[in-house]
């Protein structure tokens, strides 16, 4: 049935979620992106989220319109940031957690867990962000090494509805094939 013949049918109705979870394991987010910024997101994820843990830290970030000079500003909250633990980021839209960077780019050193060092994570989320601007996303940063750990995390969490997994894999015939949108429940 199309959205114009379901107006017509008044026996119809949908039953929207107000607020929906995407969790995406990727590669980390740029937290200070315009894209995720919402001014008024100050209230706990626990408030509007059925389900979500209320003892999770908040991390509050410099929101200035120089992203480098922000994270210079907040350098030491992100080098006190730990892996495995859940945190939300008030003024944005989203919530994360890493099980470790990728090694897929042959890092030297490790960076800031959750913040992304390649741009791919950042992308994937800007490009729901887009398509939803009340969407909340819970970026999952994982490598190919933990992927497992982290997946099986994310689908033990009542609280997340989407889970997209953006990782490829590459064959002889150099064939890339993307894992993308795992729907919860099907």
């Amino acid at each position: 049935m199309y959205a114009k013949e379901m107006d017509r049918d008044a026996s119809n109705s949908i039953d929207f979620k107000p607020h929906v979870v995407v969790a995406i394991l990727d590669s980390g987010v740029n937290v200070y992106h315009k894209i995720f910024r919402r001014w008024n997101e100050t209230m706990h994820p626990s408030t509007y989220i059925e389900g979500f843990p209320e003892d999770v830290q908040a991390v509050n970030l410099t929101f200035g319109n120089d992203w480098q000079s922000n994270y210079e500003e907040d350098k030491e909250t992100w080098r006190s940031l730990e892996e495995k633990k859940l945190y939300w980021f008030p003024h944005t839209n989203i919530i994360a957690i890493s099980f470790g960077q990728s090694t897929w780019y042959r890092r030297e050193e490790s960076g800031d867990i959750i913040l992304d060092d390649n741009g791919h994570g950042t992308s994937t989320s800007s490009v729901i962000a887009k398509i939803n601007p009340n969407v909340t996303i819970l970026m999952v940063e994982t490598g190919a090494n933990k992927l497992k750990e982290a997946l099986s995390w994310a689908v033990n969490q009542s609280w997340i509805d989407v889970i997209d997994i953006e990782f490829g894999v590459w064959y002889k015939p150099r064939l890339f094939f993307w894992i993308t949108i795992w729907w919860k429940g099907l």
